[in-house]
């Protein structure tokens, strides 16, 4: 399960990335589709520093950033997952987790599962973003996994 999730945030990075590149070579300006690429992305370090608490960040789920600033932060939260999953031991995947949401709801989930909701969450908003820009007739990037495992087949 431990490989799944790494192949799972490899790939979760290169769909931001591919996307995040989308929008700045094609130069599209949308307030909708700035909102939901910074989201995604706030979004995995809240995630993250729910269940790796020594790692304090600052981001709301829904401020904007930039496409540099975007590049950064999935370089590095794609970096600290991957390293996060590579140091957890497997029978870690089914301990639970509590966690409090930002409406102050406490809930308990197993790890595995929130990983897996956090890629899901992504892929998610990646296919609003890719909606938007077909209604902007620009030319969305092809994010969809298989792509991803014929660019990366070696990597089982």
């Amino acid at each position: 399960m431990k490989e799944y999730l790494m192949r799972l945030f490899n790939y979760n990075h290169w769909a931001n990335e591919m996307l995040i590149e989308a929008i700045e070579n094609q130069k599209i300006k949308n307030e909708y589709i700035d909102t939901i690429i910074s989201h995604i992305l706030n979004a995995q370090y809240l995630w993250f520093a729910r269940f790796y608490p020594k790692n304090k960040f600052h981001y709301k789920f829904w401020d904007v950033h930039q496409p540099a600033k975007l590049k950064e932060m999935n370089d590095e939260i794609a970096s600290l997952f991957i390293e996060y999953i590579g140091n957890i031991k497997p029978k870690d995947l089914i301990n639970k987790v509590e966690y409090t949401t930002t409406e102050g709801e406490v809930y308990f989930n197993n790890l595995f599962d929130i990983l897996v909701n956090i890629a899901n969450h992504s892929a998610h908003h990646r296919g609003q973003i890719t909606h938007k820009i077909n209604e902007l007739a620009k030319i969305p990037p092809k994010i969809d996994y298989i792509i991803y495992s014929r660019t990366f087949p070696d990597f089982w």
